[in-house]
Formats: structure tokens, C-alpha cells, sequence
């Protein structure tokens, strides 16, 4: 019998998800919790530091956490194994990193993501290696190679890990958080990268970060999942600006689960599990949203050309729902320490992502 394997989108621990403020939460998730026992391994984005720390100098607009007691509701869901290689993990600073990763050695729960930490599985038909990269696309904090950083996604480093572990006998689960927030298509650097990644090794690649379902592409041997969108999140309020809240959508309500049986280190099944939070339970199924995913995996398979158009009009769209309020006003109400320093460090990130995706480039 082969490895049954879950892989789920972005968890978000805040609000109706905490388990301190909610205690009814477990029967929000009793469904999808009953569908996950099922598994040998539940892997999902843990986007919130699990601490009961409320005070932060890291410089962001919004920032993510859950209480201690949370780690109670990853046990009823039957996460496993869990990936910090996002830009939220370090919100709370290396004080709320260093809870959170203990909180979770005390419950079992290995981790992945930074300090150059992978998972390995083995049992009697597989060698699985999990890790997990965070790319500069979505403006980390502490994104660094060096010890208690989170993994940066660095193409020729990461391509170096993953030919590792193929030669230690060991199939890749990459985990990746890359990408435009709210958008159904990847951008077409993180399309080149993944196949580059998959050119080099057979592969899952299990992405997230954009908070809506992207498409599912096979290439070669290998299945590549851009974004998973959000397993659980609530509406976010922001603690450094003031009268700032992100209000979730439908479409950041609508996700999937990516269900794995993998055999002699090989994919022998492979299916789609939609996801969505109807305001009283998170249900499995959904026909619509099965629709939607092959709807945004066709798109991957126009010509470069058109798909880069296309994807540029689909930007240009939500570029102008995005920004219209932006006004003067808007930026005034946000120079504070938090506001600036984020503005600061997405102007390095943006280097750093143009310096490191030139080695994929370069490569093809």
C-alpha cells in the first residue's frame, strides 16, 4: 500500500480560527477534520506564529497570529507535518518563531521551511524529502540561507537540495509561497522556475501564498500545483494601521485539498478535493470550483506570448479595484513606522527576486 498524503493550502489561525477566542471552532472543521483521518501525513502553510506575544517590531501593514491554544485544532485536523517558509512566520519576530516551533516539537508536529530544515519520511515502499522555499516575491521578513531564517526561494540552491536528495533515493515534495495576492494565474517567472525545477527532478510542487486557487499543471514527470488558496482564514485587522481590515472574499474562502497516494516513490493516484467556507462550516466538494481549477489550468497552456498578455490584462484588472481608493489621504493615514519599513523592505525584496529569477533564465 502506498503513502497517503494531504496537501492543503494556507492556514490562517485568526479570528473565528482561534482556537482562544472560538472554542466552537472544531465544528467548523469537523468535516474536512473527519476527511483528513484518512491519511498518513496532513501538510499544509502554517502563515500565523502559534504565540501569546502582542507586541511586534517587524515592519508590516498586517500581521498575522494565533493563540498558543490553537496548536489544539492542528491535532483535530491531524496536520502532521507543517511549512514556516512563508512571510508571515516571522511577524511576532524570532520570539514568536521560537513559541510556535516548540509549541509544535511538544505536539509532534514537524516542521519544515526555515533554518535549512527539510522533512524526510521513510517507510517500507517510500523515500520522501518535504521542503519548503519562500520566495522574495512576497516580501519576507528574515528571508535568509543562514540558520533561523526562513528557506529563501533561490533557484540554484534550491535545484542543488533537490538533485541531493534524488541521488539519496528520495522523491521531492517542494513546497513553495510565491505570487500576486488575489489573482487565478502565476506569474509566468514562477512558471519557468517550476519547470525548470521539474526539468532537473521528477516532483510535487504544492504552492500557495495568493489566497485564491490557481491552476495545475503536468509537466514531464511531475505535477506542479501553483496555488492551493486558503484552507482557513478569517478576516484580517490590522494591529499597526489604524481602520485597516481585510475582508475575505468568496473567491479567498474557495480552496482544495491535493490527495496523494505515492508508491515505490512514484505518483500512483492523484485527485481533487475542492474546499469551501460557507460561514458555518468549511465543506468538501464543490463542482464550481472544480470548473474553475481546469478553467486555470488551460490558461497555463497558451503560447508564452498570450498567456504573459493575458495574465497582463487580468493584472491590469485587479490592479484598478486595488489601487483607485489609494489617494493621498490613503498613504497619510499609513506613515508610520510599521507602513514605511514595509514599503522599504518590498523595494529590497524587489531586488533580491530580480537578481535570484535571472537564474532560471539563464539556465533555460
Amino acid at each position: 500500500m502506498g503513502t497517503k498524503i494531504a496537501l492543503l493550502g494556507d492556514i490562517c489561525l485568526n479570528g473565528k480560527f482561534d482556537f482562544e477566542k472560538n472554542k466552537n471552532a472544531k465544528i467548523y472543521l469537523q468535516e474536512v477534520a473527519q476527511y483528513l483521518e484518512n491519511f498518513d501525513y496532513v501538510i499544509a502553510n502554517l502563515e500565523t506564529p502559534l504565540t501569546d506575544r502582542n507586541f511586534t517590531l517587524t515592519c508590516k501593514a498586517l500581521h498575522l497570529k494565533s493563540s498558543t491554544l490553537s496548536v489544539e485544532l492542528l491535532n483535530y485536523l491531524h496536520i502532521n507535518i507543517l511549512g514556516l517558509a512563508n512571510n508571515h512566520i516571522f511577524d511576532y519576530g524570532r520570539a514568536g518563531y521560537k513559541d510556535t516551533i516548540e509549541l509544535l516539537k511538544n505536539n509532534s508536529i514537524e516542521f519544515y521551511g526555515t533554518e535549512g530544515k527539510q522533512v524526510l519520511i521513510e517507510n517500507s515502499t517510500n523515500k520522501i524529502a518535504i521542503g519548503g522555499y519562500c520566495c522574495f516575491s512576497t516580501n519576507p521578513s528574515i528571508c535568509r540561507s543562514r540558520a533561523n531564517g526562513v528557506n529563501p526561494l533561490d533557484p540554484k540552491n534550491v535545484v542543488k537540495i533537490l538533485q541531493k536528495n534524488k541521488e539519496n533515493g528520495y522523491f521531492n515534495i517542494l513546497s513553495t509561497h510565491w505570487g500576486d495576492e488575489n489573482i487565478h494565474y502565476p506569474r509566468f517567472d514562477h512558471m519557468l522556475t517550476a519547470r525548470y525545477f521539474a526539468d532537473q527532478v521528477p516532483l510535487i510542487i504544492h504552492g500557495h501564498h495568493t489566497h485564491v486557487v490557481q491552476g495545475i499543471e503536468d509537466y514531464k514527470s511531475s505535477k506542479i500545483a501553483y496555488s492551493l488558496g486558503n484552507f482557513c482564514t478569517d478576516d484580517v485587522v490590522s494591529t499597526a494601521i489604524k481602520n485597516l481590515t481585510v475582508v475575505q472574499k468568496k473567491e479567498n474562502k474557495e480552496s482544495f485539498i491535493m490527495a496523494l497516494e505515492i508508491e515505490d516513490n512514484q505518483i500512483i493516484k492523484s485527485e481533487i478535493i475542492p474546499l469551501f467556507d460557507d460561514g458555518e462550516k468549511i465543506k468538501i466538494g464543490g463542482s464550481e470550483i472544480k470548473q474553475a481549477i481546469e478553467e486555470y489550468s488551460n490558461a497555463l497552456k497558451q503560447s508564452p506570448e498570450k498567456y504573459q498578455e493575458f495574465r497582463k490584462n487580468k493584472m491590469h484588472d485587479l490592479s484598478l479595484s486595488k489601487y483607485k481608493k489609494r489617494t493621498i489621504k490613503w498613504f497619510l493615514l499609513r506613515l508610520n513606522y510599521y507602513f514605511v519599513g514595509a514599503f522599504l523592505k518590498g523595494i529590497l525584496s524587489q531586488k533580491r527576486y530580480n537578481k535570484v529569477i535571472k537564474t532560471v533564465q539563464e539556465n533555460l
